[in-house]
């Protein structure tokens, strides 16, 4: 969500109290590093990755390990300005 961590288990072990400071750290990254960086779940990654390995232009993906997650992707979205 605007590229901040709503619920991530790589941060289980910080207090609630102290979970702001953690979930816009991708944000901070790209302030002081200046580079572009972007969150995104397995479902988006695994759709993104399957349009790549297959070539088609519309994807869904969904991911199942600890819990299930699903993205989708389409040709437009990946490449703008590629389909008219």
């Amino acid at each position: 969500m605007d590229n901040s961590f709503v619920i991530a288990s790589l941060f289980r072990g910080i207090p609630k109290d102290q979970y702001h400071k953690v979930k816009s750290v991708i944000t901070e990254v790209q302030k002081r590093w200046g580079v572009p960086v972007q969150i995104n779940n397995d479902g988006d990654v695994t759709a993104i990755a399957g349009q790549l390995f297959h070539n088609l232009d519309a994807v869904i993906g969904v991911a199942g390990g600890s819990d299930v997650a699903g993205g989708a992707i389409s040709r437009q979205a990946f490449y703008p300005g590629l389909m008219n």
